[in-house]
């Protein structure tokens, strides 16, 4: 195609991929001579060549929210080009906007438009230029796009399309954006660790407002899912999130074979954190799933470990939106039936686990009558009651009986106080 003789007998047709081409790679020269043979077949051809040629000369420049504007030479080769009725703007963002809407589908309207959306993106970031949008790989202009902000997500959905940028990649690219720390820019409110709540590094809120990117929840589940099974030795607090966005996106998704994986993957990390003393990541996990198999799992394992109270006590933002009435019912259920299947009561921990869970949940009179057999135990352990076994009794009744008493319990609380003093005279 260097010859211009090597066109004679092409069709129109042919001739105008090959000036689709053309256009593709920038070159000018070419461009202006097959857009003569095209001219007047072709609809909107000169506006495709001023396109180019804007494109080479500002595709290296930095563009600013209000400039720069056309270099003279630049200005006065469009203003020849097109039609004397055709005034071109003086901005090289507004050039390339006025050109891009002249140019008809049929030939090189992708490109014009991807040439459009890399000067818009580089006037409204200063750290790109449009040549750097244009021929840069894909996963790096999402990422740029994604780390400048939530007011950059609809550049990003647009950079999705105009680019026809796969789904596939486009998930890859969320999930290694969101291991790397860059979507940490799109919560709403900074998390703050501290030692009264489990705060993680890695929040499931900034993944799933950039998710609308991608649009595709099974390919979200999928690319979730291979940095687990791929990448080893992942932070506990990076790995949980994961787990739990990747069941949810698969859910979403109606993929249960996902989900039946994502389930089987969490039994296991359970076990694993647990062994290793990464409670807070079972809490996490617990709340951010609601299978019930995996929940009664974790609960049995925090019990096992007494750290119980890590469930009961610490929140996390990411786990707001699963307080709900029904999850905090059946999380009741789960827990105070994990304890009396271990038998709290029998044991003087369990028996402290199963009064933390009761006092948590309001079940302040079973919380009393745990309190005194508690008391009943220890006297009936000691054999022959000494000082010391009447007087932990007598606290324990004593404790007991206060709390009938707040309940309106006051026959019971009487007689619970009446046997707490006996035993303290007995002590004396």
């Amino acid at each position: 195609a260097r010859a211009s003789g090597s066109w004679d007998g092409m069709s129109d047709p042919l001739l105008g991929m090959l000036f689709d081409a053309l256009v593709w790679y920038g070159e000018i020269d070419l461009v202006k001579a097959l857009g003569g043979r095209l001219e007047g077949k072709v609809e909107g051809i000169r506006f495709l060549e001023a396109l180019v040629k804007v494109l080479a000369d500002h595709g290296d420049d930095q563009m600013s929210s209000s400039g720069p504007s056309l270099a003279g030479g630049c200005l006065s080769y469009l203003q020849d080009l097109l039609p004397s009725d055709c005034r071109v703007p003086s901005l090289v963002v507004d050039a390339v906007a006025f050109c891009r809407d002249r140019i008809p589908r049929d030939y090189g309207r992708e490109f014009a438009d991807r040439v459009a959306f890399s000067f818009e993106v580089s006037s409204i970031s200063s750290s790109v230029t449009p040549n750097s949008v244009l021929r840069s790989n894909a996963e790096g202009t999402l990422q740029t796009l994604l780390r400048l902000g939530p007011d950059l997500l609809g550049r990003a959905r647009e950079f999705v399309d105009v680019f026809r940028v796969p789904r596939a990649k486009v998930a890859d690219v969320l999930v290694k954006s969101f291991f790397k720390g860059l979507l940490i820019c799109h919560r709403d409110v900074s998390d703050e660790a501290s030692s009264s709540s489990y705060e993680p590094a890695y929040n499931a809120e900034e993944f799933d407002k950039c998710a609308g990117v991608c649009g595709d929840d099974a390919e979200l589940g999928r690319a979730l899912l291979n940095i687990i099974l791929t990448k080893h030795h992942l932070p506990s607090e990076f790995e949980v999130e994961v787990i739990i966005l990747a069941y949810q996106y698969y859910e979403a998704a109606h993929a249960m074979n996902g989900v039946d994986v994502l389930t089987t993957l969490a039994i296991g990390r359970v076990s694993t954190y647990a062994e290793i003393g990464e409670h807070k990541a079972i809490v996490r996990l617990l709340n951010g799933i609601g299978q019930s198999k995996l929940r009664q799992h974790a609960i049995d394992a925090l019990a096992a470990s007494d750290k119980l109270e890590l469930l009961l006590k610490k929140r996390t933002s990411n786990d707001a939106k699963e307080r709900t009435v029904s999850r905090r019912r059946n999380l009741k259920r789960e827990i105070l039936s994990s304890l009396h299947r271990r038998g709290g009561g029998g044991d003087a921990g369990d028996a402290g686990d199963l009064d933390m869970a009761l006092h948590h949940f309001n079940k302040t009179r079973l919380v009393a009558n745990g309190l005194v057999r508690r008391a009943e135990e220890v006297l009936g352990s000691a054999g022959r009651a000494d000082e010391g076994t009447s007087l932990r009794a007598a606290r324990l009744l004593s404790e007991a009986s206060s709390i009938f008493q707040s309940i309106g319990c006051v026959r019971r609380a009487a007689t619970t106080i009446h046997r707490a003093r006996e035993l303290t005279m007995a002590a004396q």
